[in-house]
């Protein structure tokens, strides 16, 4: 049928040495996007291998705020993932002050300690007195994921290094550029209603964190390097790929469900063709 190779095998390297595993139906390759095309460069596949490496490009700034929460009606807006998380409380220094007075009066503590509790006692009086309370600190982050972005990568395979580059990485194409610069507007203006500390983290901090969301796909891509009814490496027989690897576009959520979804897939082709 025009097919120029067979999956016969896959030669596995243990503390002992190498050893050799037969297939006996076919070799399903399901190590994730980087590593299944690794797989497939040092078994000498190259057609489509490498293309279509995707993530999802996303930014984050951090909020700070002291006696205020943060803002309950952060917007949302289609084709971006923007939200604010987490809020955490510490205690001030009229706490500790209580902590270090306890300590102080302990009688199962050795003098030196029970004294230096002491000296704290009296500095946090002598400072604080009854003024303090405890300060609310609100800390999180906003963050903003391109959720089904255009930009995209292509691996190529280092054979000198066994490993994996980047040979080419498009630029990051408007649309994607645009929707982080709109969540970048709406951050800036959560910061301001947020006050002076929070400014200054996002001064300082926020507008450094751009990166992506650790959802890497594509690298043996359906429709490119795979039979897209199939799952299976174009020029070869019973060999496929399943997998975050043989994603063609990212989808707009977490691709974990989608892999499921994608090795369901091929357990019908396989049962069907039993």
């Amino acid at each position: 049928g025009g097919r120029e190779c067979r999956a016969v095998a896959v030669v596995c390297e243990g503390r002992s040495g190498s050893f050799l595993l037969r297939a006996q139906r076919g070799v399903v390759v399901a190590a994730g996007a980087e590593a299944s095309a690794l797989l497939l460069f040092r078994s000498g596949l190259t057609a489509g291998i490498g293309a279509l490496y995707r993530d999802h490009p996303t930014a984050a700034w951090p909020t700070i705020a002291l006696r205020r929460p943060p803002p309950r009606d952060v917007p949302t807006y289609s084709g971006v993932a923007f939200h604010a998380e987490f809020q955490l409380s510490f205690c001030g220094p009229r706490p500790l002050a209580g902590v270090a007075r306890l300590a102080s009066t302990a009688a199962g503590l050795p003098p030196a300690v029970r004294r230096l509790a002491g000296v704290v006692t009296r500095v946090f009086d002598f400072f604080f007195f009854a003024t303090v309370d405890v300060v609310p600190v609100t800390v999180g982050v906003i963050s903003a994921t391109v959720s089904q972005p255009l930009s995209h990568a292509t691996l190529a395979y280092d054979r000198d290094d066994d490993c994996l580059t980047l040979a080419s990485v498009a630029r990051l194409p408007d649309r994607d550029r645009a929707v982080l610069a709109d969540a970048r507007r709406h951050a800036k203006g959560v910061a301001d209603r947020m006050g002076l500390w929070h400014r200054l983290a996002y001064f300082l901090v926020g507008r450094r964190c751009v990166g992506t969301l650790w959802h890497p796909a594509g690298g043996a891509a359906s429709g490119t390097a795979l039979d897209p009814n199939r799952l299976d490496v174009r020029g070869t027989q019973n060999l496929f790929v399943v997998g975050a690897a043989a994603m063609p576009q990212l989808p707009a959520a977490n691709p974990m469900l989608a892999c499921y979804a994608i090795g369901w897939r091929l357990a019908e082709l396989l049962a069907a063709s039993s």
